[in-house]
């Protein structure tokens, strides 16, 4: 789970509470990364990478079409008609709405 905490000197971080084999609670910030990784570590991350790329085009155009046929009245909408989905999509995601509102903007 993620959490932002504020650190001593007012930064505010975003973090990770984490458990080892041993059961020992510990906490790491976000984004997480190694610092020098083991040629292991490097490989798996760069396949990971490359898998994560490939499936997130595949996704992100399955995305777009989700999101057009979901809002397929926004193109002919009224204004009045396009500030009450905005109004429904700040009610319903709080944390993301003006990056969906932005991005509905964008596709359209």
């Amino acid at each position: 789970m993620k959490f932002k905490i504020r650190l001593e000197n007012g930064e505010e971080v975003e973090v990770q509470f984490c458990r080892n084999k041993n059961g020992t609670v510990y906490v790491r910030r976000l984004p997480y990364t190694v610092k020098n990784p083991t040629p292991k570590q490097e490989e798996v991350r760069n396949r990971f990478a490359k898998a994560s790329f490939e499936s997130f085009n595949r996704s992100r155009e399955e995305m777009i079409e989700n999101i057009r046929s979901a809002f397929a009245d926004w193109e002919s909408a009224s204004a009045e008609k396009r500030n009450e989905i905005m109004e429904e999509i700040r009610r319903l995601y709080p944390r993301d709405a003006e990056i969906i509102i932005k991005f509905l903007q964008l596709i359209f």
